[in-house]
């Protein structure tokens, strides 16, 4: 009797038909799906927390791969897998998005800065490079707190194009989303600041650039609970028949609260410094049990397919009911319904 497949398996290369597809009918991507497969399968078999997610939401994350066209070979850091809500979801990097603009040709290449109170800063106008001066080797608080970023494109023209935003503009886009006071937000707050400023910028960059960062934006924002600021692009949500995620009303300023140190050995996120990406937990230890509402349903539908809970523990490789968090139920409850179809 051959060994029955985990679901975040199953989920994994239910994604191949479609994300072969998109390959096809793409021009600007060198991506391979075997490689590709084998990059997830490394990645979910060392976090657990995204081993729970809904199998749907495994299957999506990895279309959008292909739908982006952003590799998720580890050593590039362009594009993360990352479980939110119990769901998994596409994440790409700062250094991805430049990725994306260049490749398309319309643009040469495009920085980022952060700009502290100390600092000497100019902003000469949208259609030209801004002036900005300081001391790399200063500490940061001779620098002073931070109070804007900005990003300038080089077009093969010769031109640039330029955005700013102030600390303020860069607090109504981390309360939009819904972790706001995430480690990201907390500890790295700069780099979160340069993904939001290239975000928008991207709006006056030519047509080609924009085309080729839409579907990572238009991924990045529904993940985020925010309205899509790009129509074109082809992302999982438009080939499978799941249900769009409601956008979150904006949400006031919260307190910053202390956070202890990360690392993955005591199950907390970890922060990539270089490209300020938050790595979840490779352990689901910390996350609550499942409830004892959602065991009782869970069960009933066990019995209603003609299952077991040994077939669950099996399927989820796990030893009892105690090793199943709550935010597996979802994903339980797919599994369930996918073996009595």
């Amino acid at each position: 009797m051959s060994k029955q497949l985990a679901p975040w398996v199953k989920a994994i290369e239910a994604a191949q038909p479609r994300f072969e597809a998109i390959l096809a009918e793409s021009k600007d991507t060198a991506l391979i799906w075997a490689k590709e497969l084998g990059y997830a399968r490394g990645i979910l078999e060392t976090n657990t927390a995204l081993q729970m997610c809904s199998p749907g939401s495994i299957r999506d994350a990895i279309v959008n791969v292909a739908a982006i066209g952003l590799t998720l070979h580890p050593d590039e850091k362009l594009a993360y897998l990352v479980p939110r809500d119990g769901r998994a979801t596409l994440n790409v990097s700062y250094v991805g998005m430049v990725r994306l603009a260049t490749t398309s040709g319309a643009i040469e290449f495009v920085r980022a800065g952060i700009v502290h109170e100390n600092d000497t800063f100019e902003f000469r106008g949208l259609d030209d490079r801004p002036e900005h001066h300081y001391n790399p080797f200063a500490k940061a608080v001779d620098r002073g707190p931070i109070k804007g970023v900005y990003c300038y494109a080089k077009l093969p023209t010769g031109a640039y194009l330029a955005d700013a935003m102030s600390v303020e503009e860069i607090e109504v886009v981390r309360n939009t989303s819904k972790a706001p006071n995430s480690p990201a937000w907390k500890k790295w707050y700069g780099e979160m600041a340069k993904k939001a400023v290239i975000k928008r910028a991207s709006k006056l960059w030519p047509r080609p650039a924009q085309e080729r960062l839409a579907p990572a934006i238009r991924v990045l924002n529904e993940a985020d609970g925010l309205a899509d600021e790009h129509k074109a692009g082809d992302t999982a949500r438009e080939h499978y028949a799941e249900p769009r995620r409601k956008s979150e009303s904006p949400r006031p300023p919260q307190p910053e609260t202390a956070e202890p140190a990360t690392d993955e050995g005591n199950g907390l996120p970890v922060i990539d410094v270089e490209y300020v990406e938050v790595v979840e937990p490779s352990s689901a230890n910390d996350a609550p049990p499942l409830t004892d509402g959602a065991r009782r349903l869970i069960t009933r539908k066990l019995s209603a397919a003609n299952l077991g809970e040994n077939d669950l523990f099996k399927a989820f490789e796990v030893g009892d009911w105690g090793d199943l968090p709550q935010n597996a139920a979802n994903a339980i409850l797919e599994w369930i319904a996918g073996e009595a179809s």
